[in-house]
């Protein structure tokens, strides 16, 4: 029995959280400054920088700070020391909106679950979640 109420909250809870953020993309997608891609992934440039960009085989050293649409903050780089991750390891919107960035812009991605950790979730977080980043993307790491 237990499994079962765990099963239907899990259930409940993708569907909340799905329908969530499909309502919310569908009225940010109309705000001006944002960009939705080809796969759904909505970005805002903050400030474009003006070094290189970067491309899937490459390391990025980043700031980001990552919320969720109530706001609470889910994980970031530690202040003044940027994380370095390799491009192909990124979830699939975050990998997508790095390879639009140029080193020294600012951007901030609104990622649809489908483009985040989905339906499944993660250790930290829920099923079906939308995902902000802001993201400074530093340099490119050799």
């Amino acid at each position: 029995l237990l499994i079962e109420e765990a099963s239907q909250r899990i259930k409940e809870l993708k569907e909340k959280n799905l329908s969530e953020a499909e309502s919310f993309l569908a009225v940010n997608s109309k705000r001006e400054g944002v960009i939705t891609t080809e796969s759904g992934l909505q970005y805002e440039v903050i400030k474009m920088g003006e070094g290189p960009s970067l491309t899937e085989s490459d390391v990025a050293k980043v700031n980001y700070k990552l919320t969720y649409l109530d706001g609470q903050e889910g994980d970031s780089s530690v202040p003044g020391v940027p994380s370095t991750f390799k491009v192909t390891g990124l979830v699939a919107a975050f990998k997508e909106g790095l390879l639009l960035m140029k080193v020294g812009s600012t951007f901030r991605f609104y990622v649809h679950p489908s483009l985040g950790y989905g339906e499944t979730g993660s250790s930290r977080i829920e099923p079906n979640t939308l995902l902000i980043f802001d993201v400074d993307l530093v340099d490119i790491v050799d």
